[in-house]
Order: C-alpha cells, then sequence, then structure tokens
C-alpha cells in the first residue's frame, strides 16, 4: 500500500510542497536570529570548495583566515543592515529574494522523479511537441531587389512562364542574380530555413508540391524562383528517441504547477486589500 502511494503524483505533489514550506521556515528562522553568529566547520568547509572551485586549489592558511575575515564582514554588515531595515522598499533586494524563492519552488518540484508510465503517459498527451521538423530541398533562381530595382517580382514572373512545364535542370542560376548562399539546398529543416530565408519564406515553400518551377518567392533578400523536391512532412518521434526531452518538459510542467500552487497557498496566508484608486486603476 505504501509502495503504491508513493508513486502517486498527488502524493509526490505534497511531499515536494512540504519542502518548500521547509525551506522557507528554515530561510526565515536563519534570517531573524538575533546577534550570534555561529561560524561552524560546514560554514568553513563551504568557503574553501568555493575557493577551490575557483582557483583549482586549497587555500593556504592565510588565504583561509583572509576568507573567513570576509565572511565575517558580510555576515555582520548583512545583520546590521537588516536591523536597520536597509532592505525595505530596495527593488534589487526584493527582486532577488523572489528570485531566490522561485529557485526553491523550482528545486523542491525537481525532487519529484516521474516514472516511465508518467513519462509515457505526458508523451501520449502531447504528441504535437516530438515530432521530426518538415524537410525539403529546393533549387531557387535570385532575383535581387537592389539590382532590379523595383523589377525583380516581375523579372522572376516573366522567367517562371518561360519555365512552365520544365525540368529542374532548365532552371540554373545565370538566368537570375548572384546570390551569397547556395542555389541548392539538399534535406534542410524547416527551423534551418526560417533562419536563412526568414519565417514567410520558410513557410510559403512548406505549401508548394515538388516537382515544378514556381514563386516568385519573396524572402528578405529578394524574389526567388523555386523548385522544391524530397518534401516531408513532420513526423512522430518515437518515445525513446524523444525520452530526454520529455523528461525535461514533464518537470517543468511540474515546476508551473507546484509554482501556482505555492502562490495560491500564500495568498491565502495574506490579507490583499487595494485602495480605491488601485482599484479604479485595474478596471480601467
Amino acid at each position: 500500500m505504501i509502495k503504491k502511494l508513493l508513486h502517486e503524483p498527488l502524493v509526490h505533489f505534497i511531499l515536494a510542497g512540504g519542502l518548500i514550506f521547509l525551506l522557507y521556515f528554515l530561510i526565515e528562522a536563519d534570517g531573524t536570529a538575533d546577534n550570534q553568529i555561529v561560524v561552524d566547520k560546514a560554514a568553513i568547509e563551504r568557503l574553501v570548495a568555493t575557493w577551490q572551485r575557483q582557483t583549482g586549489r586549497a587555500p593556504t592558511p592565510v588565504e583561509l583566515e583572509g576568507l573567513h575575515a570576509d565572511y565575517l564582514f558580510e555576515e555582520l554588515f548583512y545583520r546590521e543592515a537588516r536591523s536597520l531595515g536597509l532592505e525595505q522598499d530596495d527593488p534589487i533586494i526584493r527582486r532577488r529574494l523572489v528570485q531566490k524563492m522561485d529557485l526553491l519552488t523550482e528545486s523542491a518540484a525537481q525532487q519529484v522523479q516521474p516514472g516511465e508510465t508518467e513519462l509515457m503517459a505526458w508523451y501520449d498527451a502531447h504528441p504535437e511537441l516530438y515530432r521530426t521538423e518538415p524537410r525539403l530541398g529546393f533549387k531557387h533562381i535570385y532575383f535581387s531587389h537592389d539590382r532590379r530595382d523595383n523589377s525583380a517580382e516581375k523579372d522572376a514572373s516573366a522567367l517562371l512562364s518561360r519555365l512552365a512545364g520544365l525540368d529542374e535542370n532548365a532552371g540554373q542560376p545565370g538566368l537570375g542574380d548572384v546570390f551569397m548562399l547556395s542555389h541548392e539546398f539538399i534535406d534542410v529543416g524547416r527551423s534551418q530555413l526560417g533562419r536563412l530565408f526568414g519565417e514567410d519564406f520558410a513557410a510559403t515553400l512548406f505549401t508548394l508540391t515538388s516537382g515544378s518551377w514556381q514563386g516568385p518567392v519573396r524572402s528578405g533578400y529578394g524574389y526567388h524562383l523555386v523548385y522544391p523536391f524530397d518534401i516531408r512532412a513532420a513526423e512522430p518521434m518515437p518515445f525513446a528517441e524523444s525520452k530526454p526531452r520529455v523528461l525535461q518538459d514533464w518537470q517543468r510542467d511540474r515546476y508551473k504547477q507546484a509554482r501556482q500552487d505555492l502562490l495560491e497557498e500564500l495568498k491565502s496566508r495574506y490579507e490583499i486589500a487595494y485602495t480605491p484608486e488601485a482599484e479604479a486603476a485595474l478596471n480601467k
């Protein structure tokens, strides 16, 4: 019975939520200590470990004494600044504290490790996320805006009428203008095509059919007559191949849910009041 419960998602969220609030309590408890600063073995080990990560070696006794002095300086000034209320109404400190709470929430959510069944259920529920991207090959003839003033589209259309019914070899690059990239692309993906020519160009190419000269298609460079071939639609990716991404997406979704749950819990612990002026501004 207990083993079954430990595999329930609801139990995972309860445990994650408990961890969030435990961490929150510990942070608050540490931050409100009166006038006692405890320098223990763990604190010294953290100083040494940080130094080793930065320098690749252990600190000398003199360097360790300096690290200890810096630690006390930071801790004493931090405590005194808080006692004076210097952190209040400081947008940088406020933002940093919010970030730390958010990181605690994310860390707690990531402690939940899904089983194979949960990952498979997520994969099945989001098939649009785990597909290969469309791919194609094409040849093109380029017509430059700059070289042809306002006649690039007209010139491309005129050439298209001459190429009607002809094969890919009839459309030689020399019939148009010099292009900085290749005049033939083989097995190029939708995203790469968008980066090279622009999203509108890429979207248009995947609406065309294989085996004929078509266009003109506009890109960020000018106009193109294109001869598409080997157009392949997106296909589902097998679960085994998608599993690392599935896990990342599952954890990201659980973090968002844990974040929202924490937000709702905190709202219930505080009374949120609005002045009439604020309400009027919000309801505009």
